[in-house]
This record gives structure tokens, sequence and C-alpha cells, in this order.
């Protein structure tokens, strides 16, 4: 079965695709939509969110309202971002199931807060509010200091249980650099490698272990890099004066996508820095007709959907591109992935088999995984033959 989810707000843009697990779906995909890009994708890949716009994977409306949404939670239920506060100031909010929660600030006044980043359930909402990076939960915003020496920090991003946050500061010489908050402690992740350098992270792993952004290189050029157990390395192959930008990451931190002069790119340590426009070219037989992918702003959490922005020389829209199968999914539920399920709709609770098909009975008409009496009372209802009407019901039918 394949549900589409349809919700829509006046103050966020938020683009819903239909669930992953109808079988069209599941094969490699590229659409190119009526926005100007999308910033953010929930972990399981079927929703992507932007701003000012509202739209479902088969149909597009533009809705009057202001705001941003930047995240999505696993499941694309819980939606944070940004909303204009009237006459004054702006607010980040949380959006749950069409209503929206104002989160506040960190200080009283007029709001200047907006969310960044959101947790695998919901509960947990990044993001900064007057200059200051914080945390919000259980209702209540708390503000997460600046790096030691430093001042005012961003955070961007959060880990799938909510404990670890990421994000960027001003550090003790005055440069911005990456960060990586967790139990109360911001610790620099560093500069690289000259004096007026900086670093920012802008995504996390679901797991935590592994950061993504942004930092200058040896030539002084933007370089994207992954961090992982302390160590912060340059993504490449690139000329040395390339400037690239990691933007997202893939729940176990082996998938990395962004920008590089001027166009999206995906890596893996495998390949290397790989323009994704040649993937879905030239490996996935895509059809992208004139369209350019500039950027890659989030990866789904099993690195298979992207989402970013393109050019036609016409204007920029928003596309979102579907690498394949899953190698976790499990649309029917029946310990078979679906990249190997040859019978991708069983019956919940029916055994299967190692291709993840019920046992054959020759008299199985209703594919319970027997014969018995009701495939009986379906031969008798569902009998036809000349002259003989075929009941409605019976038309999908064995």
């Amino acid at each position: 079965m394949c549900i589409q989810r349809r919700w829509s707000t006046p103050a966020l843009w938020v683009f819903f695709v239909a669930a992953f697990s109808c079988p069209l779906l599941a094969q490699p995909t590229f659409r190119i939509m009526d926005a100007t890009t999308f910033n953010g994708i929930s972990g399981d890949g079927s929703v992507v969110v932007g701003c000012d716009f509202s739209f479902t994977w088969e149909k597009g409306t533009r809705l009057t309202g202001v705001g941003c949404a930047y995240s999505a939670s696993m499941d694309g239920s819980v939606i944070v971002g940004v909303r204009n506060r009237n006459p004054k100031g702006h607010e980040a909010v949380r959006w749950v199931h069409g209503s929206i929660q104002g989160l506040g600030d960190l200080q009283d006044g007029i709001p200047t807060s907006s969310a960044s980043g959101v947790s695998s359930d919901g509960s947990v909402v990044v993001g900064t509010g007057f200059g200051e990076a914080f945390r919000w939960e259980n209702g209540t915003m708390t503000g997460l200091g600046n790096l030691p020496g430093g001042r005012e920090s961003q955070a961007t991003a959060v880990s799938g249980d909510g404990r670890i946050v990421v994000g960027y500061g001003f550090n003790a010489s005055g440069n911005n650099e990456a960060f990586r908050w967790e139990n109360g402690t911001m610790v620099g992740l560093r500069v690289l490698p000259v004096e007026s350098g900086f670093s920012q992270a802008t995504a996390i792993s679901a797991d935590g272990q592994v950061v993504v952004g942004l930092a200058t290189g040896d030539h002084g050029a933007w370089r994207a890099f992954r961090w992982e157990d302390g160590i912060m390395t340059m993504l490449g192959p690139v000329p040395a004066t390339s400037v690239s930008w990691a933007l997202g990451v893939s729940g176990n931190g082996v998938i990395v996508v962004g920008r590089i002069d001027g166009a999206a790119f995906i890596w893996d340590q495998a390949n290397g820095i790989r323009r994704l426009e040649d993937v879905l070219r030239d490996e996935l037989g895509l059809n992208l007709g004139l369209w350019t992918l500039i950027s890659a702003n989030a990866v789904s959490a099993d690195g298979l959907t992207i989402v970013g922005q393109a050019y036609n020389g016409g204007g920029y829209r928003g596309f979102v591109a579907r690498l394949g199968y899953s190698e976790t999914a499990d649309a029917d539920g029946d310990g078979v992935p679906d990249s190997l399920d040859a019978c991708a709709d069983t019956i919940a609770g029916v055994p299967v088999d190692s291709a993840g098909c019920p046992p054959k009975f020759p008299n199985d008409l209703d594919r319970d995984g027997d014969s018995d009496l009701a495939d009986l009372a379906l031969f008798l209802r569902c009998w036809s033959g000349p002259g003989i009407p075929i009941d409605p019901a019976c038309l999908n039918g064995e």
C-alpha cells in the first residue's frame, strides 16, 4: 500500500512526499518541485522542509504566511524552524501534526530565536536565541554557553537521542570554531590551519559520533570536513583551491552531502567526493533535463534520499533525489528488507522464507500461509465463468 500524508500549515513551508515503501518509489527517482530550495529531510526520507510552501508528492500549493522550517524528526511528525512575530522579532517554533508551538527565547523582550535541529523523536529542539546556542526539552529552553574564552554561539544540529549538540561560535582568538556539546560541556573541534581560519559544524550523525561542516583548508579556501574520534578530515579528493561545504550526513555517518564549486556532491569513503549529477545521470540513468544541481542540503538516515537546490538558467528549484532501495526498509514487516523481498506485500504475521514469501500451498487463495475453509469460501465467492458476473470484491484477488 502507498500512503500519502497531507498536512499543511500557514507558518511553515513543508513538502510531504509519499512514503517510500511504495514499490515505484523504491527505484531511483529524481523530482524538481515548485519551491526555491529544500532545507532538511526527516530521517525516514518521507518529509522534506523549507520556507513559505506546503507540498505533497503529487501536488504543490502556495500558502500565505511567513516562516521557515529547517529540520524534521525521524518520521516527519515534528518539524522545527522559525516564524516572524509581528510587528518585530522572530521565534523558534515546533510544529506537531498541524499545531505550532512557540518555544520562546533565552531572554525576555522581543524574541530573536530560531530552531535548526530536532531529535529523532521530536522531543529535543536546538537552535539559537539572543546570540547563544540553546537546547529545548519539556517546555524549557536552556542556553549552552560559549566556547572557552569566546562569545556567541549557534546550534545547528542534534544527535538522534538529543544528547549531543553541534554548531559553531567565536573562540578565544575571535575566530568561528565548530563545537560539540555534551553533558553540559562545549568543546571546540579545531580551526584549520591558519590564525585567520575558521570552522563550522552543520550536521551530526544520529549516533552523535560523526560531525560534518566546513573549515579553512591549507590554501585558505573553505573545505568540507568530516570529524570522528577527535580527528577532523578534509573531504576529497578535490583541487586545493576548491570551495566545498558539507551540509548533511547519514544516520551512521558514512554518507556526506554538500556543495563543491557550485555543484551538489555526495561523499563516501570508497568513492570520495563525486558530483551528485554524475551519480544520478551516469550511474543510475536518471534524466535530470536541463537542471544543474548546485547544492545537496540534507540526506535521510539511510543515505538514500537527498534534497537540495537546482538551477536551470531560468530560476532555482528544490529537488528530491532517491538513490535506490534502502538496505534496511521493510515495508511489510516480515523481517526481509525490501531490497531482497520478492513478496513485499505479505500479510502481517504470516511466516516467510528467505525471499520474503509465505510457504506455497496449492489452494492458499487468501495468501495467509495455509489452505483452509477460508480459501474455499473465497473460491466460491469469486468463482466465475461465461454468464457469471465477477464479484467486484474479487477483481484484485488471485
